[in-house]
């Protein structure tokens, strides 16, 4: 009789245990790449090359800590006409972004993802392309080492059929949370001070992010669009209108065509889709009635 009355009261418990889905959020923080990019440098500028060695013995400390943070990285070429582009895809949680890099009429240029740590600036200096505005301070978004640094080409506006334009891919589709983003130091400079592009802004110029949402068929879910002129910090913006997103895609809008095409960002953040169940509170309660019961039947023995 007595095992009956502790089935029972576990069979009570057990019957009764729902739990709740909750969805997992992601961040995409780029301070796992920093030792690839190393201290106050970058990876991706005009001057620096993307390029990592894939082969294990030629650097096996990088190759040790891609491996322990599932990191991938991928090398490709492709022509555009006659100009060579070599192609560096890197990935991590589940996110893939790409970065070009190409020679056009002898000089250096590049597309797509940079990343940087870039915390002094040489003022007036090509390399401060791959410095956020907000690293005067020596910090990316919420004191993070490392950041992204998009350069979007020397046009304006989305074009999906240019291979250069600025994509990231997710491995499955996801809604998206927000992202924080910054301008460059070399953008600002132009702005506020003038540049070898022309003067200082007078207040009717504009240079603002295009954010676009599109799904696994290539159709756009939506977009968003942020003020970059006007930041003198990291900036949240909310994506969360962006739902069902297979890849976005960065553009720009501005008035002013010398603007330098540069752009920051951090923490992108999104529910990837996949749920874990944790217990209701009632649940638990439940359960802890049922172990309270076994030892009431344990303690009549």
């Amino acid at each position: 009789m007595k095992k009956f009355v502790v089935s029972s009261i576990f069979g009570i418990a057990l019957a009764c245990v729902s739990s709740v889905a909750y969805a997992e959020i992601v961040t995409v923080d780029f301070s796992y790449l920093a030792y690839l990019v190393g201290e106050n440098s970058a990876l991706g500028g005009r001057t620096d090359s993307m390029y990592i060695s894939p082969y294990p013995s030629d650097n096996p400390a990088v190759f040790k800590q891609t491996t322990l943070h599932n990191i991938d990285i991928m090398w490709g070429e492709f022509k555009i006409g006659t100009v060579d582009v070599t192609q560096t895809q890197f990935s991590l949680n589940s996110t893939t972004f790409t970065h070009h890099m190409y020679n056009s009429g002898g000089m250096d240029s590049w597309a797509g993802t940079g990343l940087s740590t870039r915390k002094t600036i040489s003022s007036g200096d090509y390399t401060d392309e791959m410095a956020s505005f907000t690293s005067y301070t020596g910090k990316g978004y919420e004191g993070a080492s490392t950041y992204a640094v998009v350069f979007g080409g020397l046009s304006f506006g989305l074009n999906l059929d240019d291979p250069l334009t600025p994509i990231v891919a997710f491995q499955d589709a996801v809604d998206l949370v927000g992202i924080a983003v910054s301008p460059t130091v070399y953008t600002m400079q132009h702005i506020l001070d003038g540049s070898g592009f022309g003067t200082g802004w007078t207040g009717d110029e504009y240079f603002n992010l295009q954010i676009y949402g599109f799904d696994s068929d290539g159709n756009e879910v939506g977009m968003v669009t942020q003020s970059l002129d006007t930041l003198r910090d990291w900036k949240w913006v909310d994506l969360s209108t962006l739902l069902g997103v297979s890849y976005l895609a960065f553009a720009t809008e501005t008035n002013d065509e010398m603007v330098p095409n540069y752009f920051a960002y951090s923490h992108l953040t999104f529910n990837d889709g996949k749920t874990s169940s944790v217990p209701e509170p009632a649940t638990l309660a439940i359960i802890g009635l049922g172990l309270a019961g076994l030892g009431w039947v344990r303690r009549r023995k």
